[in-house]
């Protein structure tokens, strides 16, 4: 998390911003490959984005950001949980 901390801060990141634009700044549609090649490289096993996104929202909580804040930053328009 402090890596990605340093990598907001370094970027003069807005709340709102994306963590890890495209090269055009937009949404990487192609951000799970890129996750399971660098975990592969890691040695991780199988790894799910969710707890990614899980331990992101942790940690802004954590930081006392309020929810509303939390759900904009994950893209999320409800609190309601998805079961799948």
């Amino acid at each position: 998390m402090e890596k990605l901390r340093g990598r907001m801060i370094a970027k003069a990141a807005k709340p709102g911003d994306l963590m890890f634009p495209n090269t055009i700044g937009g949404v990487e549609g192609h951000f799970l490959r890129k996750l399971q090649a660098i975990a592969e490289g890691a040695g991780v096993v199988e790894p799910e984005l969710h707890r990614f996104r899980k331990s992101y929202a942790d940690t802004l909580a954590d930081e006392g950001l309020p929810v509303p804040t939390i759900m904009n930053r994950l893209g999320r328009c409800s609190l309601e949980v998805k079961l799948e």
